[in-house]
């Protein structure tokens, strides 16, 4: 499996002082961000998220790890407790936006992304060779590809 190293993730992701002043798209960046350092990793991902700000919510879904901050609470983050995936989803951004936020953020870590389209159309991202993909859709239970007022981005892992 290909991950970010956690010392690399560490430098991307360490939020200015002033963390509660990062507007929402930054916010979603880092958990962009974090999902892909943790790398399918339950512990790591938990690891990474908790150093930008985020705590467990023990009050989740039997095989989900939630992760809640204060600072954003029209994002939603949860990650799969066998690593198969991690999930980053905003209640506020729209999914074109929430895409060149992420292609933004991959062009800055010199990372290729493939382009590709999910079994249900959908926008979807393949990162280290494509042993990660980062598929887009609109937030909440039943998504669509594309919507204004709300987004998800779902990273899926190899197994471990």
């Amino acid at each position: 499996m290909t991950r970010l190293p956690l010392a690399l993730a560490a430098l991307l992701l360490s939020p200015p002082a002033q963390a509660q002043e990062l507007s929402a798209v930054e916010w979603l960046t880092l958990g962009h961000g974090a999902c892909l350092a943790g790398g399918g990793s339950p512990d790591d991902t938990s690891l990474v998220f908790n150093e930008i700000g985020f705590a467990e919510d023990t009050e989740g879904e039997d095989g989900l790890i939630y992760f809640v901050n204060e600072a954003v609470p029209d994002m939603l983050v949860y990650a799969a407790d066998d690593g198969s995936f991690c999930h980053v989803e905003s209640l506020s951004i729209g999914t074109e936006t929430a895409s060149l936020a992420f292609i933004a953020f991959q062009d800055s870590l010199g990372l290729a992304l493939d382009y590709n389209k999910s079994e249900d159309g959908c926008t979807q991202f393949g990162i280290a060779g494509g042993d990660i993909l980062a598929t887009v859709t609109s937030g909440g239970n039943d998504p669509f590809c594309a919507s204004h007022n709300d987004s998800a981005i779902r990273f899926t892992f190899p197994a471990i």
